[in-house]
């Protein structure tokens, strides 16, 4: 299992109906709504009881296989809606250990039966065997006997395709295939995100309750009326394209990031060889079966999902597009790229799973690499990778007019890159060793050094929100060991340097230093809202902002549960984001070294601000630093007698 947040967590325990270690849980979408969606025949593992109720051991086995379960289908079904089903079986158990045969001899006898909708939308029923386990959580256990239990009849999908076409991957029958999947999400144990069902809702659950993590959630990513909207870890998405044919809008087609996790806590891993290394996703594709269809972007024209893969060679192939993509390598991450261009953050790479190679179009394409061995071809335009490190680290070895060797000196990766115009070099950018942040303990807001937080505090966003820290990195760099010892130093902020908050207080309250990169708001309100990252390395002014020469300097970084501004001594400055850094911070990265942590790469997807280095904004705040500055030394400088004074404050 990934490294997961307290949030998805508490998704994935949420949706399946049971904990990291298999036991059943009580607060869970089956003990909210169990009438019509109750775990199936297909999840006797899950459940681990026999058809009694009794338990077979005091917890449940999380990731037994699901062994094989039986499906027939409705006489009057299309043969449309019937491929539809079977390569969405197929998807499903291409992703976890669990296999469907349909059952012709006894069509009566299978587990799971496709029906014609009497009705409009979809509709899922799974049979339950009445009984009840004291203190488990759940109002019923699944029926155990395929396919009559004590209450009887066969867990039943059916679904209404309107004025759609079953198995059809043109834009305007996205909504249809997402049916599909998520309602055989649920024949074989998954609930949805939150508490709702049907025209019943409580809400949005948390962040993860959406439909860029979940095909089982309700909540579209672009819908801002969602609870949650403001505090996604990903923000901008966009699936929505205008053409001259119209105007389509899509969704999950396939089981996305959490379905994977949960799907895969319950029974397991698939043990098929179709997403076990080697694949191709996108242009080309060579998915051996029926999966292909989604994934096979001559056929999928609006993509939205996910790639699942147990092993390596890997490849993200785009080069049948010829619009701007921006490829993300990095597991947990989302590439944006499509026919029109618009689409954002539609193709998300699972925990867990390696694309190492990835191809572009004609457009202008940024690939962030991950660390790994990358093999990269740009395509056509101007095509730009950005690499988690120092450039002191790397060797860049042009070979011929279109190929660049780019070997990272300290893990012995190397990336083989072609038709590559430009090379960028990202570090994490960070606190220093004493760093206060604001923080809420004991219900009470205080500030916190930056060593003496620990994950699950609840920081304090500059725009007074609340968001819990998932994870906190820290390195040490002893800048002589650098080609530019004074690249490696970090950034130090006089007190006020910045001016005041709306209540009169210095901004930041004391001195704050920061790694170079590090971007801070500038630009916003009073409430914090709006406004510009800019790394703070782009407002040095010698006096109030500038260097500071040390021998050794304790790096350190803060990740929350959605990309945000924290309060670094009364500044707002940007929190971690993840890219493929996270590793810079590591044990296993003890031979490397956070080195010139001078870049920012403003077109990082996710941030929750746009990103400045120059320009008219830039320009503007340097300007009134300086005027905030001058102010300082002017009212310093109000001696009564006339005289000298040193301003050792600010020199």
């Amino acid at each position: 299992m990934e490294n997961l947040n307290a949030a998805q967590l508490d998704e994935l325990t949420f949706m399946t109906g049971i904990d990291e270690k298999g036991a059943i849980a009580n607060d869970t979408y089956f003990t909210y709504y169990v009438e019509e969606t109750r775990p199936g025949n297909a999840y006797i593992s899950k459940w681990y009881n026999d058809a009694s109720a009794h338990p077979l051991a005091s917890t449940s086995k999380a990731g037994t296989p699901g062994g094989t379960v039986t499906y027939t289908f409705d006489a009057g079904l299309s043969a449309e809606a019937r491929a539809a089903y079977s390569e969405t079986l197929t998807l499903w158990s291409d992703i976890a250990n669990i296999s469907f045969k349909e059952e012709t001899a006894n069509p009566a006898a299978a587990g799971m039966k496709f029906s014609v909708a009497t009705g409009s939308g979809g509709d899922t029923f799974v049979p339950a065997n009445g009984a009840r386990l004291a203190g488990a959580g759940v109002t019923d256990l699944p029926a155990q006997a395929s396919p009559n239990g004590p209450f009887g009849r066969q867990a039943e999908i059916a679904i209404d395709p309107g004025s759609n076409t079953f198995n059809s991957f043109t834009p305007s029958n996205s909504w249809l295939t997402t049916a599909v999947t998520h309602e055989l999400g649920h024949v074989i144990g998954l609930g949805h995100t939150g508490r709702y069902n049907g025209p019943s809702s409580e809400g949005q659950r948390g962040v993860y309750d959406s439909k860029l993590y979940s095909v089982m959630s309700y909540f579209d990513p672009a819908d801002t009326s969602a609870g949650y909207y403001a505090n996604y870890p990903v923000s901008g998405t966009n699936w929505t394209q205008f053409t001259s044919a119209g105007t389509d809008t899509g969704s999950p087609q396939t089981p996305m990031m959490m379905d994977i996790l949960a799907i895969q806590r319950i029974y397991g891993a698939s043990t098929s060889s179709t997403f076990a290394g080697g694949q191709t996703y996108g242009f080309n594709a060579n998915i051996t079966d029926a999966s292909k269809s989604f994934y096979d972007f001559t056929v999928n024209k609006l993509p939205v999902v996910t790639l699942y893969n147990s092993g390596t060679n890997n490849t993200l192939d785009l080069s049948g597009y010829r619009t701007n993509s921006t490829i993300n390598l990095n597991p947990g991450t989302f590439s944006s790229a499509s026919a029109s261009g618009q689409l954002v953050n539609n193709i998300g790479i699972a925990y867990g799973t390696r694309i190492d190679t990835a191809i572009g179009g004609a457009g202008n394409d940024i690939i962030f690499g991950n660390a790994d061995n990358n093999r990269v071809d740009g395509g056509g335009g101007t095509n730009t990778f950005i690499i988690t490190g120092a450039s002191t680290n790397f060797t860049v070895l042009k070979v011929g007019a279109l190929d660049t060797i780019v070997t990272d000196k300290t893990t012995g990766a190397v990336d083989t890159l072609t038709n590559i115009q430009a090379i960028e070099f990202q570090d994490p950018v960070c606190f220093t060793t004493g760093t206060r942040i604001g923080v809420i303990r004991d219900s009470r807001a205080v500030e916190v050094a930056v060593e003496g937080l620990r994950v699950g505090d609840v920081a304090v966003t500059a725009a007074g929100g609340r968001r819990s820290i998932r994870w906190i990195g820290h390195r040490r760099i002893t800048p002589s060991e650098h080609a530019v010892p004074s690249r490696q130093w970090p950034i130090r902020i006089l007190p006020g340097a910045f001016g005041t908050d709306p209540s009169g207080h210095a901004v930041p309250a004391r001195d704050l230093r920061l790694s170079p990169g590090h971007p801070v708001l500038v630009g916003a309100d009073a409430d914090n809202e709006g406004g510009v990252l800019v790394p703070v390395m782009c407002l040095i002014n010698g006096t109030s902002i500038a260097r500071e020469r040390v021998e050794t300097v304790d790096y350190w970084h803060i990740e929350l549960d959605g990309h945000d501004i924290l309060l670094a001594e009364g500044l707002p400055a940007e929190s971690f984001i993840e890219c493929g850094t996270r590793a810079w911070f590591g044990e296993a990265a003890a031979c490397s070294v956070l080195a010139d942590p001078d870049f920012t790469p403003a077109e990082l997807p996710g941030r929750c601000r746009p990103v400045a280095v120059e320009g008219p904004k830039v320009e503007a705040e340097r300007r009134r630093l300086d005027s905030v500055f001058a102010a300082h030394l002017s009212a310093q400088a109000d001696w009564p007698n006339g005289g000298d004074t040193i301003m050792s404050d600010f020199l």
